[in-house]
C-alpha cells in the first residue's frame, strides 16, 4: 500500500502514517513511498487516534513532556495499548513488570535508566489514569 499524501505549504503528509516528504522546487507531483501502515489495518478509526484512556496514555503523556517519545507503529506503541487493557490496580500489583518494558524502552533509544525516576513516573501515571476516568 502506497502512501496518500496531502500538499501543505512546505511538505506533503501521509494521511494514514503521517510520513513527511519535502516538496522540491523541482517536483510537480506527488512522492511515492511504502505506507508503514498495512493494508488490512483500520487507518480511518485506528487505534492511533482513537485509544482507551488508561496507564498507558498517562504514561506516554508524561514521557512525551520530558521529550521520550516514540514511532506510532513500534514495539512501545504495543506496550502502551497493553497497560490501557489492565486496569490501574493490575498497574500497581505489577509495577516491576511495567519497570521492565520501561528499561527495555530506554535501552534500544539509549536513554539513561534510573529506576527510581521511572518508578516515579510509572506511579504519577497509575494515578492520573485512576483521575482521567
Amino acid at each position: 500500500m502506497l502512501c496518500d499524501f496531502d500538499k501543505t505549504n512546505k511538505e506533503w503528509i501521509c494521511k494514514n502514517c503521517g510520513r513527511r516528504a519535502k516538496i522540491e522546487s523541482s517536483q510537480r507531483y506527488m512522492p511515492t513511498a511504502k505506507c508503514r501502515i498495512p493494508e488490512n489495518y483500520r487507518s480511518k478509526n485506528s487505534l492511533l487516534t482513537k485509544t482507551k484512556k488508561g496507564v498507558g496514555n498517562s504514561l506516554s503523556e508524561i514521557l512525551k513532556k520530558i521529550n521520550i517519545d516514540y514511532d506510532p507503529m513500534s514495539v512501545a506503541r504495543r506496550k502502551i495499548m497493553f497497560l490501557n487493557n489492565k486496569s490501574s490496580e493490575w498497574c500497581y500489583e505489577n509495577i516491576d513488570l511495567i519497570l521492565k518494558l520501561m528499561k527495555e524502552e530506554a535501552i534500544k533509544k539509549r536513554i539513561p535508566y534510573v529506576e527510581s525516576q521511572f518508578l516515579a513516573i510509572i506511579r504519577l501515571a497509575i494515578i492520573r489514569s485512576n483521575t482521567i476516568q
